[in-house]
C-alpha cells in the first residue's frame, strides 16, 4: 500500500512540474508576443536598418593576359552584371576546369 501511495505523489508532483513549465512558456510568449512588441519592434528597426562604411584596398584584377577583369569603386552598394562579364570560350572552359 505504501509503494502505490508514493508512485501516486510522485505521479502528482511530476504532473505539477509538467504544468508548472507549460504555463510559465506560455506567460513568456504571451510577454514576447503582446506586453513588449513595441520595444521589439524598435530594435529590430535599429538592427536592421544601418549604414557602414567598408574600406577596402584599391586593387585592380588582371587576367593572365594583362586584361583587367575587376576594379575597386565607391558606390553606394555592390552588384554584379553578368551581362558585362567578357568570357570568351577558353576563359570559360578553365574556369570550369578549375572549379571541378
Amino acid at each position: 500500500m505504501q509503494i502505490k501511495n508514493d508512485i501516486k505523489r510522485r505521479r502528482i508532483i511530476l504532473n505539477a512540474v509538467i504544468i508548472f513549465m507549460f504555463v510559465a512558456i506560455i506567460i513568456r510568449l504571451v510577454d514576447i508576443m503582446i506586453i513588449s512588441q513595441g520595444n521589439r519592434m524598435e530594435n529590430d528597426q535599429s538592427q536592421r536598418l544601418k549604414a557602414e562604411e567598408i574600406h577596402g584596398r584599391s586593387v585592380n584584377i588582371f587576367d593572365r593576359k594583362g586584361k583587367e577583369i575587376a576594379n575597386n569603386l565607391d558606390v553606394e552598394s555592390l552588384y554584379y552584371n553578368p551581362e558585362n562579364a567578357a568570357f570568351d570560350v577558353n576563359s570559360a572552359r578553365i574556369f570550369l576546369l578549375c572549379s571541378k
